[in-house]
């Protein structure tokens, strides 16, 4: 019984920060926070094993997005090591936040205060919540020894949280070094973005007024009317600038790093925004041509057939002659050098091998490996006037790596088997022979290995039909 009279304490002060935070209006003595703590306290002495479903989350998040995020807020507050978060989050909504479903739901815009101070933002957020009666703001105070850098990083990571595609986001600031940071948040957002930059209590109420009654679009509208009085200013589509979208269904972690090799290689000022693919899917099918106007290519994984908005094109079909030369006629439409689409093309060979590679490699390091790899076959390159397309150098790097290995760990480095016998040899198997002697020498004395015949074989088989 102490435990559960403890547990219901605490969720009483958790549920009265919450409802000062964001306005939805709770009864803190209703019965079913009673059941709720005394459901909790149930799973927190061990007596009664509750496990969470991944579907039921999943489930969760697809219908009542917003809820479940608050459920959240309240959950960090009670979570305890023997009791997770995810755990809490449940009951919390189903038994205390159910009332409010609807009215929180309903909300189909997504709203951020962020001002400088310790408590100014929050402050705002509490007054405009409560007078709305729900949750309507999400707020970022910004103390003095907080960057803004780091106020973007709080930011970015409470927009990726979100599971739902709004309609539009709204993001109010006070004056000063805040005035960029959309710049930083825009790319993560697939919808329409609104900046008032002058926050106030009256300005946040009358906005927060107008997204219970009305859509983005009329939202818009009636922010112009403040221009006399505070700067607004809408950013329709995905990007103001010239953008290419990467989104690969294996995750962000790939757009991520596609990402980076872009801008690390690429000149022009031009956004690299990475998209879940489930979002980009659900944006190209909600949004005509003109949200993508500024979207020069979209990069993916996977082929997105029904999109007629702008070039799509599957990375791994880069690899092949006619994807490679979409991939460079759109770069080039962009402003890129060729030198630096170039570059760009042998980085992401160089990604895609070592990606490959790193599994099945068990000494060799792929990250050193790949720079001998790529001078290797641009050795060929230059013997033999060879343009090899991206998709040959990626099984000729992928093949070598594992070749260097492999006769590494053998034992049978002075193996004469081959696919072909010296008396067999041709003039031009004869002239590949010693020219692949000479390429590898220098990785022979390295690795202390020997590159025998049956390896030089090999190696003559997938490059014969290039030779001519």
């Amino acid at each position: 019984m102490q435990v559960v009279t403890v547990m219901e304490a605490r969720l009483k002060v958790a549920l009265r920060q919450f409802k000062h935070r964001y306005g939805v209006p709770v009864n803190v003595n209703a019965s079913s926070v009673t059941a709720t703590a005394q459901l909790l306290a149930t799973m927190l002495s061990g007596t009664q094993v509750i496990k969470q479903a991944p579907e039921l989350q999943q489930l969760i998040n697809q219908h009542y997005p917003r809820t479940a995020y608050l459920a959240k807020q309240i959950a960090q507050t009670l979570s305890e090591q023997s009791l997770p978060i995810a755990v809490v989050e449940v009951p919390v909504l189903f038994l205390i936040l159910a009332p409010y479903l609807k009215q929180i739901e309903r909300i189909k815009m997504l709203a951020i205060l962020v001002s400088h101070g310790e408590t100014m933002a929050s402050s705002i957020q509490s007054v405009a919540n409560n007078l709305c009666g729900t949750y309507i703001f999400e707020s970022f105070n910004m103390p003095i020894d907080v960057s803004v850098k780091e106020i973007s990083q709080r930011i970015n990571n409470f927009v990726s949280e979100q599971t739902m595609t709004y309609q539009g986001t709204v993001l109010m600031f006070d004056m000063g070094s805040l005035s960029q940071m959309y710049k930083e948040i825009k790319p993560l957002l697939a919808s329409d973005l609104l900046v008032i930059n002058n926050l106030t209590t009256a300005t946040a109420l009358d906005i927060g007024l107008q997204m219970q009654h009305g859509d983005f679009k009329q939202l818009v509208q009636k922010a112009e009317s403040y221009r006399n009085a505070i700067q607004v200013q809408y950013y329709e589509g995905l990007s103001q600038k010239q953008n290419i979208i990467v989104s690969c269904m294996s995750g962000v972690g790939l757009s991520n790093e596609i990402k980076r090799i872009m801008k690390q290689t690429l000149q022009t000022d031009t956004d690299i925004i990475t998209m879940d693919y489930k979002d980009l899917k659900h944006t190209l099918t909600s949004h005509g041509h003109e949200y993508f106007k500024n979207t020069y290519l979209i990069l993916t994984t996977t082929d997105i057939v029904q999109a007629k908005v702008t070039p799509i094109v599957n990375i791994y079909d880069i690899m092949d002659a006619v994807g490679e030369q979409r991939l460079q006629a759109v770069l080039s439409r962009i402003g890129e050098q060729k030198r630096d689409i170039d570059a760009l093309m042998e980085k992401l060979l160089q990604f895609f091998t070592i990606e490959g590679i790193s599994s099945r490699l068990q000494f060799l390091n792929p990250q050193i490996v790949i720079k001998e790899v790529q001078g290797i076959t641009k050795k060929y390159e230059d013997y033999y006037h060879l343009s090899l397309s991206g998709k040959i150098k990626l099984n000729l790097y992928m093949h070598i790596s594992l070749m260097l290995e492999r006769m590494l760990v053998s034992n049978h480095n002075d193996s004469t088997q081959s696919l072909a016998t010296p008396q067999k040899r041709s003039t031009q198997k004869a002239e590949f022979y010693s020219i692949t002697k000479n390429i590898f020498h220098d990785v022979e004395i390295k690795y202390n290995i020997v590159v025998n015949d049956y390896e030089i074989s090999l190696m003559y088989e997938l490059l014969r039909d290039f030779l001519n």
